[in-house]
């Protein structure tokens, strides 16, 4: 009876604190809740003042100050994209912005969005010097994330004169001094900040930094780490800097003592997660660490390095295909991506595909900041390729950048060997093959010994090298190719064969092994080795591709091939190397509508795909569907909203609309995203060039050249410019100073080139090609560019000569058989022309070039009927291209069809000028 009075008693209170907006029965008033929030957050409580804070806002949701406040912890608790909401609703209800800008610009810069940093706040003058500094130190990061170093500096001079000695400041002023490589400076500046603020966690976290890579001392940065957590033991950044230390210095048992007090402290959030994975990675439990992956990438489905260490476990546990999409979706994302690109480099490395490798690499090899293990990759790549003399290169760049690694320390070796201290360095490698496990000396061991023609000394090399590996295809495979170099093919073949016997499924092994056949024609034998290795492992699709492609380099017919590509589709719907091969054969094949279609099916079944999305916007983009292209890219875009490769490609569909300056808007957000990406700037400098702003774009390419790496570009895109102005001279001395500085960059050799015969400098060129030649023997697009040279002057001759030699390694390339066919009909060998454009008409039956150059054959060989027949197909096929009709209307004139042959020129005529060549039209209408 009791309880029933007071529960009465209760509710009457209640229901009359409902009436008059009083709190009652232990309900607290808003202002007391953020009161508590605020003595949680002075405890370094987040999740209590988070609680009280959310409280308060559900019975006030516009209080202005707890929705700050929230914003602050979110910003402190790691969400910066979380905080911007609630800044922005503390904005809309009046907040002072004294107090709230310089957080809410925080925000911005951390969601990597430094140029809305500028075009918010650059102008915003606040009244409170602490501020303002605090502002200013914001805006001089961002400054300094785009690349406008002098800019940052003039905003942080700014911020300390405002307010002297200001901690933020000071520290993003020391941040400048170490990225200037001053690093004294930088500790001293930090010094100065903690004898300030002798507690400021980020003074402590910097000046661990900069102990530890700026001066090597490991010690001393753990002890400054671990000062940052004593005095922020809720700051996650300290947290997570403490224990990336001590993992990067192989302290397992004191990072995973400090992973468990965090996990602790913030439950299993992202960073948890992630460290849970290296720890586990590391001790070798790939499948726990897996796990932890599966969780971590649901929560952060984008962070690169999330994806890049998603990519390193699956290439550990042997899902190479796993690993290839985690890493590709990593180098779609702003930031360091070098990582990533090994990692990647590794496991196209390991499917069998070295010139996708060399791509994927090709970045950090023209970096600046020149790296070790991507010069090796590159050397792995050219030896899988087969051309050893490149592989050599790259690895002598690796040894010079990284001594003491395994492969590297082997170089040196070879060095030594190359470099006329022979015995030395055969003493050298002998000595590190009996000593290391890897296989890297013993490798070159081999190697040069069988270049000294020793082949009975490199054959017992290995037998010692077998030692250690017994039954592993290693060992046959170095005996394969010493017996190679010996000239005992039938031997060579015997050790590669037993090495695929040892190990069925090695696809590299397969690679080489038919690598001889289809050197010595055998080429359904290299399609039969290919076929037992996808066999032996018929679950892996990367294999069945191989054999896929083997049957191509073999000859076999397109339509067979595509039945087969369609039929792996089934098998494999959910690969998408398997739905892009489909749809590049059929593209190979000329059927773009077949192409397109494959192309929507694959999105269809996978529609978050971003390369089989890229692949359906540039069939349509080629089709001509631009509206269509540009939707697709679009949704490209709104996948991987901070790419700015998927910005570049709306730009590209843009300029092939004509629409230059929404083509403009797209590279500028690209840019906006990465300041230093170098297609946006390569294609920033030729937009501003064709919309007339020339000396905008003469600045543009001068800041290229004082970015730092980006030298060789910027020289580039001024040779280009110059190019597009005609000004050969000015172009051909900056391809020159590209060249100079050792630049791989494909076309430059080209270029430079075709600078030099149009400023007039004809010999200069002729000594140009000489020596690139010489060194350079296997660059096929300076090859292929000279036949394309040649073929312009009508020197039939060298055209044949450097097309024969491209296609001696590509066999299969279409345009260069076009273009050879031509220059040997010109030539006066039709019989031969005819039997080429043959092959290549039957590989791209659709192909409206080669129908062209097939139809002029035959014509001139008196097959009027069949030239008719194919030139009217290659006008269906390419309607808009009136020289096509022209074609037409001459073979119709052969064939004694005067009527038709009007009829197509009076079509063309009917274009005027619309045509340039309407001379040639009048001549061939006069007769008639």
């Amino acid at each position: 009876m009791k309880i029933r009075a007071t529960t009465a008693v209760c509710k009457a209170v209640l229901a009359a604190a409902m009436m008059f907006g009083l709190a009652g029965c232990g309900q607290k008033s808003t202002e007391s809740l953020v009161a508590s929030a605020k003595a949680s957050l002075g405890q370094d409580d987040y999740k209590a003042a988070q609680i009280h804070l959310k409280n308060a806002l559900a019975q006030e949701p516009r209080n202005a100050e707890a929705r700050f406040l929230l914003g602050k912890v979110l910003l402190d608790s790691g969400d910066p994209v979380g905080s911007l909401v609630e800044f922005g609703k503390a904005e809309e209800a009046s907040f002072d912005p004294n107090r709230l800008v310089p957080l809410q610009a925080k925000a911005y810069l951390l969601s990597r969005e430094s140029r809305n940093v500028l075009q918010r706040y650059e102008a915003v003058e606040l009244t409170d010097p602490d501020a303002k500094a605090e502002l200013l130190a914001v805006i001089a990061q961002a400054h300094k994330t785009l690349g406008h170093d002098d800019k940052a500096r003039q905003a942080i001079e700014l911020a300390l004169r405002t307010k002297p000695g200001h901690v933020a400041a000071s520290l993003v002023l020391a941040r400048m001094q170490a990225s200037e490589k001053n690093v004294d400076a930088a500790l001293a500046t930090v010094a100065a900040a903690l004898q300030a603020s002798p507690k400021d966690a980020e003074a402590w976290r910097l000046q661990g930094g900069l102990l530890m890579l700026g001066k090597g001392d490991s010690a001393a940065a753990l002890a400054a780490y671990e000062k940052a957590v004593e005095f922020a033991p809720r700051d996650l950044n300290a947290h997570q800097t403490l224990i990336g230390h001590l993992l990067s210095q192989r302290q397992m048992e004191p990072a995973t003592k400090r992973l468990q007090a965090m996990s602790k402290q913030f439950g299993k959030v992202p960073a948890v997660l992630f460290f849970s994975a290296v720890i586990e990675l590391e001790k070798g439990q790939l499948e726990v660490a897996a796990d932890y992956m599966q969780a971590l990438l649901k929560a952060a489905p984008e962070d690169p390095r999330v994806l890049t260490l998603a990519g390193q476990i699956e290439l550990l546990r042997g899902r190479d295909l796993q690993a290839e999409a985690h890493l590709s979706k990593a180098l779609s994302q702003p930031g360091d991506t070098s990582r990533a690109r090994l990692l990647l480099g590794q496991a196209q490395l390991r499917m069998a595909d070295p010139s996708k490798a060399l791509q994927t690499i090709q970045p950090l090899l023209e970096s600046a900041d020149r790296n070790g293990r991507a010069h090796a990759i590159a050397g792995d790549a050219y030896a899988q390729m087969g051309e050893s003399r490149k592989a050599q290169e790259q690895f002598k760049i690796a040894s010079e950048l990284d001594p003491k690694d395994a492969r590297s320390r082997t170089m040196v070796a070879m060095t030594q060997v190359m470099g006329g201290q022979e015995a030395r360095g055969l003493d050298q490698l002998r000595d590190l093959a009996e000593n290391m496990d890897s296989p890297y000396a013993d490798l070159a061991l081999v190697g040069t010994l069988a270049r000294k023609a020793d082949f009975e000394g490199a054959l017992k090399a290995i037998d010692g090298f077998e030692k250690k590996a017994p039954n592993k295809p290693e060992a046959s495979n170095m005996r394969a190719q010493v017996y190679q170099a010996k000239g005992d093919v039938a031997k060579a073949t015997a050790a590669w064969e037993e090495s695929l016997r040892r190990d069925p499924k090695n696809l590299t092994a397969a690679v080489q092994l038919g690598r001889l056949d289809f050197a010595a024609k055998r080429n359904d034998a290299a399609v039969a080795r290919f076929a037992a290795v996808a066999k032996a492992d018929d679950k892996n699709p990367v294999a069945q591709l191989a054999w896929l492609q083997a049957r191509q380099l073999s000859g076999e017919s397109l339509p067979s091939l595509i039945t087969a590509g369609q039929d792996l589709v089934k098998r494999y719907p959910k690969v998408v190397r398997v739905r892009l091969a489909l749809v590049r054969m059929l593209e190979a094949s000329g059927d773009r509508e077949k192409a397109l279609s494959a192309a929507q099916d694959a999105v269809a079944a996978m529609d978050a795909e971003p390369e089989l999305i890229e692949q359906l916007g540039r069939l349509q983009m080629r089709k001509g569907d631009l509206n269509q292209a540009l939707q697709t890219m679009n949704l490209l875009v709104a996948l991987r909203p901070k790419s700015p490769d998927a910005l570049l490609r709306v730009a590209e569909v843009e300029v092939a609309a004509k629409n230059l300056r929404g083509a403009l808007a797209s590279v500028r957000k690209a840019l906006a995203l990465s300041a230093e990406n170098p297609s946006a700037l390569r294609l920033q400098v030729a937009l501003e060039t064709e919309l007339g702003n020339v000396d905008g774009a003469r600045k543009l390419v001068k800041d290229v050249q004082g970015m730092r790496g980006l030298e060789v570009l910027g020289l580039i895109l001024e040779g280009d410019l110059e190019s597009s102005q005609q000004a050969w001279p000015e172009a051909a001395a900056a391809y020159k100073r590209a060249s100079s500085k050792g630049s791989n960059a494909p076309l430059l050799p080209a270029k430079y080139h075709r600078a030099l015969l149009s400023a007039g400098k004809a010999a200069e060129a002729q000594a140009l090609e000489q020596q690139w030649l010489k060194d350079r023997p296997n660059d096929l697009q300076f090859v292929s560019y000279l036949g394309d040279l040649a073929l312009t002057k009508n020197d039939w001759a060298a055209a044949k000569g450097y097309y024969e030699q491209v296609l001696k390694t590509v066999p299969t390339d279409v345009g260069v058989q076009n273009n050879l066919a031509w220059a040997l009909l010109r030539a006066g060998n039709a019989k031969a022309a005819i039997e080429l454009a043959r092959k290549a008409a039957a590989a791209q039956p659709t192909n409206s070039a080669v129908l062209d150059t097939l139809s002029t054959a035959l014509s001139e060989s008196g097959e009027h009927a069949e030239a008719i027949e194919l030139q009217r197909r290659a006008v269906a096929l390419d309607a808009d291209n009136p020289a096509r009709r022209v074609a037409l209307a001459r073979r119709y004139l052969a064939g004694k069809q005067t009527d038709k042959a009007k009829d197509e020129l009076n079509s063309v005529a009917k274009l005027g000028a619309k045509y340039p060549g309407q001379a040639e039209v009048q001549s061939l209408l006069k007769p008639l």
